[in-house]
């Protein structure tokens, strides 16, 4: 009866203070819309977390360049990736900060990208990589080779290792493209509306983009502690 006691106690005391996977930070791709928006902005951040608009480096987002008077919106495709391999110069970023006495997991990441809104001749080949080797290692790998032109193809990712930042720290994610011929279109990341945009029909799945994981609740170190101690006392209490 009292060993029940204490599991049940135990077993309690523990999952008050268990962590829960969630959304940890968003980007509004859907919203982005002309040449006023070189970027998109971070929404759904997580309590415990700040981040950045995601940005382009190297290529030239749809966006800025007025096309049809920002006639795709929802669209963050760019030109300009390199052809035959990736170009360490070329890419998108975001990247997320703990707040200091914050530890996050992030688990998976999801978001759509396309491999040419008009000729379907934009990059078609991606690598995700991370500050935390120093952009070393692909943490995902994409291909939209198979897809149809204007077609916005969703991804769903669970990292093969959680990333893991302690509080205080920052992790930045760098997506990289390139097409194996001749590249001249706008591709990358989409969350437009199917439809006809000027004669291009965008089909597909489109979807902003997303990190996973888990930020344990601030109570669940203390709470362990303080269960430890009620454990001491109960057994005194009830076992001798």
């Amino acid at each position: 009866m009292n060993g029940r006691f204490l599991g049940v106690f135990l077993a309690l005391g523990l999952s008050m203070g268990a962590a829960h996977a969630d959304v940890l930070a968003e980007w509004d791709i859907a919203s982005v819309n002309g040449p006023s928006d070189p970027d998109a902005s971070a929404i759904n951040i997580a309590q415990g977390l700040s981040a950045v608009p995601l940005s382009a480096t190297g290529v030239t987002p749809i966006s800025t360049e007025n096309w049809n008077n920002g006639a795709y919106p929802g669209s963050f495709a760019a030109k300009g990736w390199d052809t035959g391999s990736y170009n360490t110069d070329k890419y998108y970023s975001f990247s997320v900060t703990a707040d200091a006495g914050t530890n996050v997991s992030i688990s998976g990441i999801s978001m759509s990208l396309t491999h040419g809104n008009f000729g379907g001749t934009g990059a078609s080949n991606w690598v995700l990589r991370t500050s935390q080797d120093g952009f070393v290692s692909d943490v995902a790998t994409y291909s939209t080779a198979s897809a149809a032109n204007n077609e916005q193809v969703f991804f769903d990712t669970t990292f093969a290792s959680a990333l893991e930042v302690l509080g205080g720290n920052d992790i930045e994610f760098r997506l990289y493209g390139y097409y194996p011929g001749s590249s001249s279109d706008y591709s990358g990341l989409a969350n437009m509306v199917n439809g006809d945009y000027n004669g291009d029909i965008i089909t597909g799945t489109g979807s902003n983009l997303m990190l996973y994981g888990t930020i344990p609740e601030p109570m669940t170190l203390s709470l362990i502690g303080s269960v430890a101690v009620a454990i001491v006392f109960v057994r005194r209490f009830f076992l001798i």
